[in-house]
């Protein structure tokens, strides 16, 4: 084999390694932009749902327990590093809409990204 086709090779097996890495990253990015809007979603029918409001809480490993909601103000969310500060429930959306958008600019990155490397692979 010539040193140019071995050269081709090592280089489409590189961009093919790299786009499949690209390619999980995106299916995680689209992952958690699809539980945020879920999230904000939830909390916006909370907020405009006559309290009070029978629920299922996860317990973790597939187990809930029924939970009655009579009304809430604030929500425990997640900053980061396993840090929940409380906030106000319109504070709370807005926080998730940030998140939201920032996962929305992630994503048309990444995949501006996969277009240029699957570009370069197949040239």
């Amino acid at each position: 084999m010539s040193s140019e086709v071995e050269r081709k090779l090592v280089e489409y097996q590189f961009y093919t390694q790299l786009l499949e890495e690209y390619t999980n990253q995106l299916n995680t990015l689209n992952t958690l932009l699809l539980e945020t809007n879920l999230t904000i979603s939830s909390i916006e029918r909370l907020k405009e749902t006559a309290m009070p409001v029978e629920a299922l809480t996860p317990l973790g490993s597939g187990a809930y327990v029924k939970t009655r909601i009579e009304g809430f103000e604030r929500i425990l969310i997640n900053v980061g590093a396993n840090i929940y500060i409380e906030k106000e429930v319109d504070s709370a959306i807005e926080i998730l809409s940030r998140r939201r958008d920032t996962l929305r600019r992630n994503i048309e990155e990444l995949q501006k990204v996969i277009n240029e490397v699957y570009a370069r692979a197949k040239a």
